[in-house]
């Protein structure tokens, strides 16, 4: 009889099973060269291309950064909880619509999470005009408002809601959804009551200035705070005022809790943009900056793979910020 039996695995086939897992090269440079992921974009990306892999520059401190982002993120579980998230402008015309539309595309973008954007300010033209929906709800929300309890399952709210690209769904409002008149604290409890059962993630547009009906209303129901500020002193002044009224509404650990954003922050005026972040650092829990960027103007459709790469940075920076504060406070 053989040493070794058919049924039985013999020396130079563990051996040859092993080699296969390990490349004979096992110089200290073929395990960096092998460590290192390949680069996405840009220089690295050609280099690597045109150099069939063997020219690896790995990712530069940009991308590093990408990837730390998109995973705070995607970390920690929010189903099975509602969380509503308030965006509030500091003063008229600082970009508080773009930034709902462009967290909330992100955030439902990056997450398994259901994310709804909730247009409270029918003052300006319906948030859905601005989103990358493929099509107009089919029934607009004052029928909502007046139906609320007719709304028992999901595949009834999405006839009120627009569903954009990155499977944000937006409910849009208008004038006419209100009688030509500003939302009223009860009328928004109603629409968060009916929309609260079906979504984790609630990115509500709540217009500009504290003395909006619907605000204190929407403080009241709000787990984390986003002020929109200009990037200037008198726009500092003015987030630090909404802030201090807000405190009054919302109570202070809503106010001490936010996230500033200095949204269309120019490109260059670093240190007037640190010394304006020092003096709202005392504030808040964190000041991000959203670049200006020519796709996001007033009008255009928001679309964060169109961003130029700071102001994406802005918004990411943003939505791992309100995520890491949902996953501290447990």
């Amino acid at each position: 009889m053989p040493p070794f039996s058919d049924g039985a695995r013999k020396p130079g086939a563990a051996h040859d099973a092993f080699a296969q897992d390990f490349p004979s090269d096992l110089s200290a440079d073929s395990l960096i060269h092998r460590a290192r992921p390949s680069p996405r974009r840009g220089w690295r990306r050609t280099l690597f291309t045109l150099s069939r892999g063997r020219v690896n520059p790995g990712y530069s401190k940009a991308e590093v950064r990408l990837q730390e982002l998109e995973a705070a993120i995607r970390g920690g579980a929010v189903s099975g909880s509602r969380r509503s998230i308030a965006v509030l402008g500091a003063q008229r015309g600082v970009g508080t619509s773009t930034t709902v539309l462009g967290l909330g595309a992100l955030l439902a973008g990056k997450r398994g999470d259901r994310v709804v954007a909730v247009d409270a300010d029918p003052e300006r033209s319906p948030l859905s005009n601005r989103g990358q929906v493929r099509e107009q709800p089919q029934r607009p929300m004052g029928d909502l408002l007046y139906d609320t309890g007719a709304v028992l399952r999901y595949s009834q709210i999405s006839n009120f809601v627009a569903q954009d690209a990155s499977g944000l769904d937006v409910l849009p409002s208008s004038r006419d959804d209100t009688g030509g008149a500003l939302l009223s604290g009860p009328a928004y409890r109603r629409i968060a009551d009916a929309v609260e059962r079906f979504y984790s993630l609630l990115v509500v547009d709540a217009g500009s200035g504290v003395d909006r009906p619907a605000v204190p209303a929407i403080l009241e129901r709000a787990d984390q705070l986003v002020l929109v500020a200009h990037p200037s002193f008198e726009g500092a002044n003015r987030a630090a005022t909404a802030l201090d009224d807000i405190a009054d509404l919302g109570g202070p650990e809503l106010a001490s809790s936010a996230i500033i954003v200095l949204a269309r922050s120019p490109r260059g005026h670093r240190s007037k943009l640190d010394d304006l972040e020092r003096q709202l650092a005392r504030r808040c829990q964190q000041t991000v900056r959203v670049s200006r960027d020519g796709t996001l103007r007033s009008r255009n459709v928001v679309d964060p793979s169109r961003m130029g790469p700071k102001a994406l940075f802005g918004y990411l920076e943003l939505a791992a910020g309100i995520v890491r504060a949902f996953n501290r406070r447990g």
